[in-house]
């Protein structure tokens, strides 16, 4: 998730406390409210596993990785095409043969 949160969105995230994180990603459209206390709760969970040497329970890192998933779907950039010139041939043939059928 800190990976991501760096490459998509530019938070410095893997030096960052979750306090920091949580600010840096205040601002960020892509990240809705319900987002961002799930994010916060994942992050803090990881934390408590790291800092405090918790267990996690096999149904919480189930739950973590979920989250993890909806977050990336949720706000990866969707690639829009201006027009046929911009496609890659191979997706211009594809539609093409959707035409013809």
């Amino acid at each position: 998730m800190r990976v991501y949160l760096n490459g998509r969105f530019g938070v410095q995230a893997m030096e960052s406390t979750t306090a920091e994180i949580m600010q840096m990603t205040k601002n960020v459209p892509e990240i809705d409210k319900d987002l961002r206390s799930n994010l916060q709760d994942l992050l803090e969970r990881a934390d408590f596993v790291k800092f405090a040497k918790a267990q996690a329970e096999a149904n919480e890192n189930e739950a973590s990785f979920a989250f993890v998933e909806h977050f990336v779907l949720t706000t990866k950039p969707v690639e829009q095409l201006r027009d046929d010139e911009d496609a890659p041939e191979g997706d211009a043939k594809v539609e093409q043969n959707e035409k013809t059928e």
